[in-house]
């Protein structure tokens, strides 16, 4: 991947980091069972500590967190035991929290006086509109990143820039010797948020508690900054698949090169979104012209998954320079011929794609079966390896881009891919335009994550990977130290 100064993850060094908890990167892999509550877990799969039974223990749960009200224990020394690691993620929860019951406040207001609106400070809200579309020169319109400066403080609009980013990218680059601080200062905003998380009792005297005496309108009331950090997180959760794609395209050397290709080609970029489905890559088509932006030429994008909504199945949109065309059906079946609309969506003599696109995809997760999809991809980008080694006419090697949720999961992914002869370009790097929206683990409460945190890019190599002595044990290891956390990530 291209190493740049300026390219660099939400919350560090080259860009301002947010000054709302909602929206200061949660800390990773904060949840840990007692031996006690491993075994309990391990007999039963089906619980989820800290949400049905005590966060530690997996044993009854008898005691709420009085600061996010989100985490359950059974006892108040088990409480006191996790506070520690709680006090990392009690300041968002507590956010999730407040946000979700002015929601619901606001709902039932709504439902008495008779209107339909959703609220619009709801975290859990899938819905999407054209008010999301990036152009430039809209107001509150999000811009095209330009240049080598990624991230969303330089691409969000002005309201949400001077209200939730008070030093400027600009102001910040000048006070890099104060890098240090800034981390001193991002953990002090989390201890004094998770304040309350760290007693027995619930503290009367809590802001939470406050909050709650107050109810929930008039807590979001007092807290305008809340109501705009919801926003902000809403509208990047539905903008970050786009914006992921616009990024990769500049940020990857295969990427970079599929675009120079396609332009000294004079033909159009064919990108491929795997697994795209309603709620998330498809929430938004109008967002994909950020794409055409950054590759400076006419996108074609091929949205294909099983979850593609029934509405858009065997259809063609164009959004500026993006032409875009939708087949519910996996990759393999599309190109075998077996989905529906998809030989006239996908002519024999058009080219193939140059870059593959994956979110979330759960390569390593059972519920999803990913390996004739990737079959396919490795049997395809084979075939191209071999037409452009034969001397026929030159093209760029596909590649792939694979967004994930966790680093965890990204690592775990690309050793699925690297069995598979697929090379990542560097190791998974953090996602500048990773969805600001956190969202709590269903599986052990004290887990946060947000989509799309960390990317990585992938080339195919001609053949498996021929593994020495040392790779295949420290690939054995690696199993070994994931495969008990990994059924957990995934569920």
């Amino acid at each position: 991947m291209k190493r740049s100064a300026e390219v660099a993850s939400e919350g560090g060094a080259t860009q301002s980091s947010p000054s709302h908890p909602l929206l200061l990167p949660p800390a990773e892999a904060c949840h840990q069972l007692s031996e006690e509550g491993q075994s309990r877990v391990d007999a039963d799969p089906e619980l989820a500590p800290g949400h049905d039974c005590c966060a530690v223990c997996a044993g009854s749960r008898e005691l709420l967190c009085s600061g996010c009200h989100s985490v359950w224990y059974c006892s108040a020394q088990h409480l006191t035991d996790d506070a520690p690691l709680h006090a990392l993620v009690c300041p968002t929860l507590r956010c999730i929290h407040v946000a979700a019951a002015a929601a619901d406040d606001e709902a039932q207001q709504q439902q008495v006086a008779g209107e339909a609106a959703a609220p619009s400070t709801r975290l859990d809200s899938t819905e999407a509109s054209n008010a999301h579309v990036h152009r430039s020169g809209a107001e509150e319109a999000f811009q095209t990143p330009r240049g080598g400066q990624h991230g969303w403080s330089y691409v969000a609009p002005e309201s949400f820039r001077s209200a939730l980013y008070p030093v400027q990218p600009v102001q910040q680059a000048q006070q890099e010797g104060e890098g240090h601080e800034k981390e001193d200062e991002l953990a002090r905003k989390r201890a004094r948020a998770a304040e309350p998380a760290s007693g027995c009792e619930p503290a009367a005297d809590s802001a939470a508690e406050e909050e709650a005496e107050a109810g929930p309108s008039a807590a979001v009331g007092v807290n305008a900054l809340l109501g705009i950090a919801v926003q902000l997180a809403e509208r990047t959760a539905v903008l970050t698949y786009a914006f992921t794609a616009a990024f990769a395209l500049n940020a990857s050397e295969a990427a970079s090169a599929a675009v120079a290709a396609a332009a000294a080609a004079g033909r159009p970029l064919n990108l491929a979104v795997l697994g795209a489905a309603g709620d998330a890559e498809l929430a938004d088509p109008a967002s994909w012209q950020v794409v055409a932006d950054a590759a400076g030429n006419d996108v074609r994008i091929l949205f294909v998954g099983p979850e593609v909504p029934d509405d858009l199945q065997g259809t063609e949109a164009q959004h500026g320079r993006v032409a875009t065309r939708f087949v519910q059906s996996t990759y393999d079946e599309l190109l075998a011929g077996c989905s529906g609309g998809g030989a006239e969506l996908v002519p024999a003599a058009a080219p193939g794609p140059d870059v593959y696109l994956a979110f979330n995809p759960g390569l390593t997760c059972p519920d999803y079966d990913w390996n004739r999809t990737v079959g396919a991809l490795t049997r395809a980008a084979s075939a191209a390896h071999d037409d452009t080694s034969e001397g026929q006419q030159r093209r760029a090697q596909p590649c792939l881009v694979v967004a994930t949720n966790t680093r965890m999961e990204a690592l775990m992914e690309s050793e699925v891919l690297l069995e598979l002869g697929w090379r990542p370009e560097a190791p998974p790097e953090c996602n500048p335009y990773t969805s600001l929206k956190p969202l709590q683990s269903g599986t052990l409460a004290n887990d946060l994550y947000r989509k799309n945190a960390v990317w990585g890019c992938y080339t195919y190599g001609r053949g498996r990977r021929r593994q020495g002595r040392a790779a295949k044990v420290a690939s054995a290891l690696l199993r070994m130290v994931v495969a008990p956390i990994a059924r957990l990530l995934k569920r």
